[in-house]
């Protein structure tokens, strides 16, 4: 019942930012890091990854299949709300026109795929 509770309950921008700033810390260690990476990225290592470095310029960001933000990232928390928080913060990269998730393009034989994709700032947020 607990765990149904907690799906129900509100959660707070700070909830939802301060979850997936400490995911990233907890698990960059196992992050796929895709400007040290100069091999293949295959569809079943991209869907398993508990997260991917991906590189802009000098900075990097975030990036997430949408089943891994779910249910490894927002762990309990509302997934939507979480996008929606880190949107209103500025912590989230849109497409054009406010799509939640973004087109990047990854190593083959993965190739383009679709993920929600943090700023880095997140960790200089809280």
């Amino acid at each position: 019942m607990s765990a149904l509770r907690s799906l129900l309950r509100p959660q707070t921008a700070e909830e939802s930012i301060g979850a997936v700033a400490e995911y990233i810390r907890r698990e960059r260690g196992s992050f796929i890091d895709l400007r040290a990476q100069s091999g293949r990225l295959t569809r079943d290592e991209f869907a398993t990854a508990a997260g991917l470095v991906y590189p802009r310029g000098r900075r990097v960001e975030f990036c997430f299949p949408a089943e891994v933000f779910r249910d490894g990232v927002c762990a309990g928390l509302s997934a939507k709300l979480v996008v929606h928080h880190l949107r209103d913060a500025d912590l989230l990269h849109q497409q054009m026109g406010g799509k939640t998730t973004v087109t990047r393009d990854f190593p083959e034989p993965l190739g383009r795929a679709r993920v929600i994709s943090v700023r880095e700032e997140i960790l200089r947020a809280e």
